[in-house]
């Protein structure tokens, strides 16, 4: 069931758009130099805002214990305790990867006799 329209938020100089106005539309890429030059038009359609990094970060929710996360915050390194939050698990990955990786060479040279 379709609601009423409030008549106090009706744009009568902007209605809503039909699909004839949807197929007539072009992109402003196209309709800006034609109308205010192409080095306006350039400057008006630069990409704004930060540039995009090459090795984007996953947003991710966790919960910790209040004490875990006042010890990072007790820290007081000048970089803030989410850095250290991060470098955390990534220090424990790199030690348990140079843990498994030397175990594994350790084996190897067991098994073929180069102790």
């Amino acid at each position: 069931m379709k609601r009423k329209a409030n008549p106090e938020l009706i744009d009568v100089e902007n209605p809503e758009w039909t699909e004839e106005d949807f197929q007539r539309a072009r992109p402003a890429a196209e309709i800006l130099p034609k109308l205010l030059g192409p080095k306006v038009a350039s400057e008006m359609l630069k990409l704004r805002g930060r540039p995009k990094a090459a090795a984007t970060k996953a947003h991710v929710n966790i919960r910790l214990d209040a004490d875990v996360l006042e010890a990072f915050k007790a820290t007081g390194r000048p970089r803030g305790y989410c850095w250290n939050l991060t470098r955390s698990p990534r220090d424990a990955c790199m030690a348990s990867l140079a843990l498994v990786l030397c175990l594994a060479v350790r084996s190897w040279n067991v098994v073929t006799n180069r102790l």
